[in-house]
């Protein structure tokens, strides 16, 4: 039997899963919604009769290694026992040294330890919690235990393919400054750039700090500052070769023992400012983490991290078209791990895949979704489910209309395809 794969079907990448292409109809739950049987339980009830077919649920390096060493995967075998009844696939979250830009899914072993597991400076001398990318120890422990967590789901999930993927940390990258000033990074600066650099140069022009690196006449030896300049820019593609440099590490190792697709998804920038509700947004590096795998930076993470299969956009605000084509672009394919869950959310649904070939959306925190929202995404995701194993093989469109986009027409091979809004009385 064959494990889940991504392959390229009529020049989209589809995932494949028991030998058939297969869309996920997903969503994300909460953040705390795996930390308990009782938790993974009381979830997993709240999906009956939504139309989902695969469930996205974290898993913290926090429970499965709560003593250095000692593995426990009694949280994620609830998770695949919980799944396997609900008759849904699962896509765990690596919950390991960086959450949203932040370390506090760490075991206690780690974050008691600072002189081994260095935290990032985001100003020099400044206190954090984040752990720096530039300790050697973490990625390796990181990756160990994520090594373990694979082995794990090939020895008990190989047979039943209930995980069809993996995503690696989440949303990371440093928030407070734009690049980590302790001292390893320091060092990491103000060393020679990585010859990986200028080979992302070469192979991806489109990198925001080419425009720079053109500027000072193309050197290809020399300091971050002197060959790129001091700035933001500069700063964030530094972080993003190392954030990238510590996922390889870890997504090197997990596949080394189960090959399963893996991706990393990003806390996108935005003309808004972060909340303290909903994590995304922001304008400058730092505000938005700095050095996550975003499409101005998108070539330094596959040149650094080849074992990663995509890079996935967290959307919730900007243009949801826009940031499709980007990360389409970027990536060489699509899935959406956090998006909106609201109405808008529910039609954008039909954009990603409809548009832009995307293997699959998910909403997040769907645990606890109610009321019209609820029945949006039910109905988006049982029209999307009766027309599945046509996407694969088929030309498609979507639209979404609404008051700023009321018409549409779309051609569509030799038809001519046209969608409107009609007001009729007591009907939007």
């Amino acid at each position: 039997m064959s494990i889940p794969r991504l392959e390229t079907i009529d020049e989209h990448p589809r995932l494949v899963v028991d030998g058939r292409p297969f869309l996920v109809l997903g969503g994300e739950l909460h953040n705390s919604s795996s930390s308990s049987r009782y938790a993974i339980r009381t979830s997993f009830a709240t999906l009956r009769d939504r139309n989902f077919n695969t469930v996205l649920a974290p898993v913290s390096w926090a429970t499965v290694e709560p003593t250095e060493g000692t593995y426990d995967f009694g949280l994620v075998d609830e998770l695949l026992a919980v799944a396997r009844t609900a008759q849904l696939r699962l896509v765990p979250l690596w919950f390991g040294a960086w959450k949203n830009g932040m370390s506090t899914y760490v075991p206690a072993w780690v974050r008691t330890d600072p002189a081994r597991y260095p935290r990032a400076e985001p100003e020099a001398g400044a206190h954090s919690e984040h752990v720096s990318p530039f300790g050697a120890a973490i990625g390796q422990a990181d990756a160990r235990a994520f090594a373990a967590l694979m082995r794990h789901l090939r020895t008990v999930d190989a047979g039943h393919q209930t995980v069809v993927m993996v995503q690696v940390e989440n949303e990371v990258g440093l928030l407070g400054g734009s690049r980590d000033h302790s001292p390893d990074a320091t060092a990491a600066f103000e060393a020679d750039v990585p010859p990986g650099v200028y080979e992302a140069l070469a192979a991806y022009p489109d990198l925001r700090i080419a425009a720079s690196w053109k500027e000072r006449g193309c050197p290809r030896q020399g300091t971050w500052t002197t060959v790129f300049g001091d700035s933001a820019t500069t700063d964030e593609a530094f972080m993003a070769a190392a954030y990238a440099s510590h996922v390889e590490v870890v997504a090197a190792a997990g596949k080394a023992e189960y090959p399963l697709p893996m991706f990393v998804n990003a806390w996108l920038d935005a003309e808004i400012d972060a909340s303290e509700h909903v994590p995304a947004g922001g304008q400058r590096p730092g505000v938005y983490p700095s050095g996550g795998p975003l499409p101005h930076v998108a070539g330094l993470w596959r040149r650094f991290a080849p074992s990663l299969d995509l890079l996935t956009p967290d959307i919730y605000f900007g243009s949801f078209e826009e940031i499709c084509r980007d990360y389409r672009a970027a990536a060489g394919g699509l899935f959406i791990p956090e998006m909106r869950r609201d109405e808008q959310g529910a039609a954008d649904v039909f954009l990603a895949v409809g548009n832009h070939g995307a293997i699959g959306t998910s909403p997040f925190g769907v645990d606890s979704v109610e009321g019209t929202e609820a029945e949006a995404l039910r109905d988006a995701y049982g029209l999307l489910d009766s027309v599945a194993p046509l996407l694969a093989s088929h030309p498609t469109a979507g639209v979404h209309l609404d008051e700023a986009r009321p018409e549409v027409e779309v051609h569509l091979g030799a038809f001519v395809f046209s969608a409107r809004r009609e007001s009729t009385a007591g009907s939007p």
